[in-house]
């Protein structure tokens, strides 16, 4: 099975010293316990000056799991302008989004995305959606909240509605539970 790993992009601008600079994080929302993912942390000094004091690291925020910079297997690498990071987990999250990679200026976060480190047979988060998208009749609106669970070797995947005042609704459009290895559907609910 192909495993395809979402990357999107997050800005975060930032005031250090009377200057201001930008750190821009590409983060995978999952990452493997099988294989490296690159993240690029860029860096954009203003003017001529640079940063001297970056670190990047690696930690768990609740739950287990570990990942560390490959191949150096450290926690923890320090860097002066923009640089691309392999990540490779050690330890399958125990809960989702339960590791950190986060930037940090003089001891202080600047930027920061979790992530789910993940076990070489689950698959990702993104295409437990997919699977669930195209195993409910229901029409979920592109927009509509999704919230992810991967518990006991099964996500639960939840496509929320929008609550509107002075309206009786139901609190999700569909639930599905399926196999986190093998995509296969244990149950389907849908909201009223």
């Amino acid at each position: 099975m192909k495993r395809t790993f979402l990357c999107v992009v997050t800005l975060l601008t930032l005031s250090i010293s009377s200057r201001s600079d930008t750190v821009v994080i590409e983060r995978c929302d999952d990452v493997p316990t099988n294989t490296p993912v690159t993240i690029r942390v860029q860096v954009w000094p203003i003017g001529e000056e640079t940063y001297s004091n970056l670190t990047v690291e690696l930690r768990c925020l609740s739950g287990a799991a570990a990942a560390v910079f490959f191949p150096s297997t450290s926690t923890v690498v320090g860097i002066t302008n923009t640089s691309y990071l392999k990540v490779i987990g050690t330890v399958p999250s125990s809960i989702p989004t339960n590791m950190a990679l986060e930037v940090l200026s003089a001891g202080q976060t600047v930027a920061s995305n979790s992530f789910t480190v993940l076990a070489s047979s689950v698959m990702s988060s993104s295409n437990a959606i997919a699977l669930a998208q195209s195993a409910t009749s229901m029409s979920i609106p592109s927009d509509a909240p999704v919230g992810v669970t991967l518990a006991g070797g099964r996500y639960t995947v939840t496509f929320f509605t929008a609550m509107e005042a002075g309206l009786m609704q139901g609190d999700y459009y569909a639930q599905i539970e399926l196999d986190a290895a093998t995509g296969t559907i244990y149950s389907t609910l849908s909201g009223p």
